[in-house]
């Protein structure tokens, strides 16, 4: 009996040592190959494609990310030389590969501490009013002090295509310049109140009609999550500013003047285009593919994480099963997250058909499918765009 327990504990032990070599021997023969592309992917790609098919003298993007050269530059030429900079750039440092000729810290302070008590929708009413009265020395200064910043802003918006051509996986987003498009868009919004109190009608109605159409380029154009969400928050600022900066003006021919421009301006409702989620979502699908791609490649990959893992990550699989959850969430806008997260290609089943999926490309699928989709959340945020585009515009119509 003794001697039974004895080989009956060898043979447990050495099934338990062999198990998981088994387990892995048998992924392995599994995962020996990986999927060709699906029609989905090969769709998202030609959608890609598409968006690069601009003049990049027209991309508004370029100039942008050049727009803090030196005075005697071409902002379009330096904004290339940035990009390909940040492009070949990888470290997690803050610090940008370029420097700029403008102090952007600085000048976003200023604008921080002059919109202190405007910051909020709820926030522009006559307190605003009054600290921006008590500023206006200052103003004036920033104004006059970033002329050339501005007068770039404003040659900027009049660009009529967008889109980012940095790399997906770029690790400093700072390099992106979102933040200091939101400075320069406050900066023209102060010159827009300036022009108000100063009773300039038309030069306010060409600058808050010029900005509408930049903002709402971006807005529709962007396949950068990232940027779609600033752009829906600048757009926000951009529709209350204009209640705000009509209120301001005492009655007068010129305000009449001032209002009729603006209504006709906003009478324009938001493209169903625009507030689709579809660029974004093949944005992200693109960022997560260049993500996995370069998870193995990376300068701080690991190489014995490499070696056991990397036969159970199958690309191409990983791709298409990204492609086909951006596309279920897409076809599902008005779904709750809980809805769409459950109904998504990752559930399966019951315990054995989630093994039997799960044993073919598992890190991928685990990659994947870890990761939500807020459908209905950011579809709620873009959606609210046009309901207070249609507020602003009745307030404006009856003001």
């Amino acid at each position: 009996m003794r001697n039974f327990v004895i080989k009956l504990g060898k043979c447990l032990l050495i099934f338990l040592v062999t198990l998981p070599f088994t387990l892995y021997f048998i992924l392995l023969l599994v995962n020996l190959t990986d999927e060709e592309k699906s029609e989905q992917v090969l769709a998202f790609e030609r959608i890609l494609e598409q968006g690069k098919q601009i003049d990049d003298r027209k991309n508004a993007y370029i100039s942008l990310v050049g727009i803090t050269a030196k005075a005697e530059e071409d902002i379009f030429l330096i904004g290339q030389q940035h990009i390909s900079l940040l492009r070949n750039h990888r470290a997690t440092k803050a610090e940008l590969p370029f420097i700029d000729a403008f102090d952007v810290d600085d000048f976003s302070a200023q604008l921080e501490s002059i919109f202190s008590a405007c910051q909020t929708a709820s926030a522009l009413n006559e307190k605003c009013r009054q600290h921006l009265l008590i500023q206006q020395d200052k103003i004036a200064s920033l104004l006059n002090n970033n002329q050339l910043l501005l007068q770039r802003y404003r040659r900027l918006t009049e660009l009529t295509q967008w889109y980012e051509i940095l790399p997906p996986n770029i690790s400093n987003y700072s390099g992106m310049r979102n933040n200091l498009l939101l400075s320069l868009q406050h900066l023209n919004l102060l010159a827009s109140w300036q022009g108000a109190m100063s009773d300039k009608p038309e030069e306010v109605a060409l600058l808050y009609k010029q900005q509408d159409r930049f903002l709402r380029n971006i807005f529709s154009s962007t396949h950068v999550l990232i940027t779609k969400l600033i752009a829906s928050s600048a757009i926000k600022r951009h529709l209350n500013w204009a209640v705000f900066i009509l209120s301001n003006m005492a009655e007068s021919p010129s305000k009449q003047v001032l209002k009729n421009s603006l209504v006709d301006t906003l009478s324009v409702p938001f493209s169903v285009q625009s507030l689709s989620l579809r660029n974004v979502f093949i944005g992200e699908w693109q960022f997560a593919e260049s993500f996995f791609e370069g998870m193995w490649q990376g300068e701080h990959s690991n190489a014995w994480f490499n070696f056991f893992f990397r036969p159970m990550f199958q690309q191409q699989a990983t791709a298409n099963l990204s492609a086909k959850i951006f596309y279920e969430a897409l076809k599902k806008p008005l779904k709750s997250d809980a809805e769409t997260i459950g109904e998504r290609p990752c559930s399966v089943g019951g315990t054995w058909q989630t093994l039997t999926w799960y044993s073919y490309n598992p890190v991928g699928k685990l990659f994947r499918c870890s990761s939500p989709i807020f459908t209905a959340t950011y579809q709620k945020e873009l959606d609210a765009v046009e309901s207070l585009r249609k507020s602003v515009l009745a307030k404006l119509t009856h003001y």
